[in-house]
């Protein structure tokens, strides 16, 4: 199945892209991976289709190790989910660089690229879709731009969304979003660490974004 013009939304974490995504998503023509889809892709062998349901039991289960989660990022089972948790199947996604202290595996990933990655992406889609029917695609995830010429290799023709918001607001913002996520899987968090890890990273971002924006004029809109 082609996946024709897909729109990418990316920008600074917390900038607003969960809810244009969102928005986006509540027009029929556009097609969203909801969370339960990035979670169980196929459906289950035997009785009714129970996926959403056991996504939900499973963010509550989060919930309960992450209190704080809900209050700055409120998800459910249906809710659009963002491009980290299909190449997280395939191990080369930066939600473990959010959720884990493991700089190696961060030096991995850059060193591997995520051409990979984003080959697998394009066939995950391909498999919603056919569950689906037709309809234009629209992903988001901010760890997009640290990917950009995957993306224009696998999707050519795809078509770019760019978001926006005061950087120093953005810092502290995901700053404290990767403190509550590591907290379950950490004996110890580091603020400092974090504070100091999320402004190199989102400094080389921000760079990113503005190189990207200039080099391809004609497919930003």
């Amino acid at each position: 199945l082609p996946i024709r013009e897909p729109i990418f939304i990316t920008g600074l974490p917390r900038s607003g892209t969960t809810f244009l995504h969102s928005l986006l998503a509540e027009d029929s023509a556009n097609l969203v991976p909801r969370y339960w889809q990035t979670v169980y892709p196929y459906p289950l062998p035997h009785g009714a289709d129970r996926r959403p349901e056991l996504v939900d039991r499973q963010l509550r289960l989060f919930a309960r190790m992450a209190p704080d989660f809900p209050n700055v990022h409120p998800v459910n089972a249906h809710s659009p989910q963002e491009c980290s948790e299909i190449t997280a199947h395939v191990f080369r996604s930066l939600r473990f660089d959010t959720t884990h202290n493991v700089p190696s595996y961060r030096v991995w990933l850059d060193a591997a690229g995520h051409t990979e990655a984003y080959r697998f992406h394009r066939r995950f889609l391909q498999h919603l879709q056919h569950q689906s029917g037709p309809g234009r695609w629209v992903v988001k995830c901010p760890d997009h731009i640290f990917a950009m010429p995957a993306i224009r290799e696998i999707f050519p023709d795809a078509r770019y969304v760019f978001v926006h918001r005061d950087p120093a607001k953005v810092l502290a913002s995901v700053a404290r979003l990767t403190e509550i996520l590591r907290q379950p899987f950490s004996r110890r968090v580091d603020r400092l660490q974090i504070g100091r890890q999320e402004s190199a990273r989102w400094a080389d971002g921000a760079a990113r974004l503005i190189a990207a924006r200039e080099a391809r004029d004609d497919i930003f809109h």
